[in-house]
């Protein structure tokens, strides 16, 4: 079994033909909320960006997904899944068709991908369409840097453009500490998520949840389970 949290995560594809950025196999449900999925490559041709494959018996209404933003330089389709009725080319025609993503932009997030040498490539400049479009209340705290997002005017993805390193903003909680329970990706050589294992012998059981921080750099993340052993995977942004 499989349950699947995704929330303020930024995941770029730069392959030079296939625009896949994040996809599923057998998963029970899936949440996704404030994520940019960009295909950042005039030349990928093979799609979609996003591929949710639920196991057998389960259906659309499984799927929650809004305030997201979608890019393909390339053109391919944007997400399909086995409960979808079709692939979609363009969110129009995926929020008519599946109810979904109503909240959702489209078009070039503006990475900075060294514009401005100091920051990270995959901040989006000031006017990105992800800017000021995330669901505050499904919003992470902090940024991918740990610093605190703007509060009502949070953006999508990692990176929040206005996000403050020093102060609280008003309804921060204004706690300096690190959350608990959390396995960084930087920890480990190997990323794989398989069954119980996720490498250096760290082991899940079904009833356990594991939060993983993304870093800052192209990944791409499957997650897969057996018949009879799975786990819950949330990827959220944090420094």
């Amino acid at each position: 079994s499989q349950n699947i949290t995704m929330i303020n995560n930024t995941i770029v594809n730069r392959h030079a033909t296939y625009a896949k950025c994040v996809g599923s196999y057998n998963a029970l449900s899936v949440v996704a909320y404030n994520n940019i999925f960009a295909g950042i490559e005039n030349t990928q041709t093979s799609g979609p960006l996003v591929y949710w494959k639920l196991i057998s018996g389960k259906t659309a209404d499984d799927i929650i997904s809004d305030n997201n933003l979608y890019y393909s330089a390339g053109g391919t389709g944007i997400i399909d899944s086995t409960v979808f009725t079709q692939q979609y080319t363009n969110l129009p025609d995926y929020r008519t068709g599946e109810n979904k993503d109503q909240n959702a932009v489209s078009g070039d997030p503006l990475f900075n991908l060294g514009t401005i040498p100091d920051d990270p490539d995959f901040l989006i400049e000031s006017g990105s369409p992800a800017r000021n479009k995330a669901l505050d209340t499904q919003s992470q705290e902090r940024d991918i840097r740990f610093w605190y997002r703007e509060v009502d005017s949070t953006d999508i993805g990692a990176y929040d453009f206005e996000a403050d390193p020093d102060s609280v903003p008003s309804g921060g909680s204004g706690s300096t500490e690190e959350p608990t329970g959390v396995y960084r990706l930087r920890d480990y050589k190997t990323y794989t998520y398989l069954y119980q294992a996720i490498n250096d012998n760290l082991s899940l059981t079904r009833d356990e949840t594991i939060v993983i921080n993304t870093p800052d750099n192209v990944m791409s993340v499957w997650l897969a389970s057996s018949n009879n052993t799975g786990f819950s995977l949330t990827i959220r942004a944090s420094d």
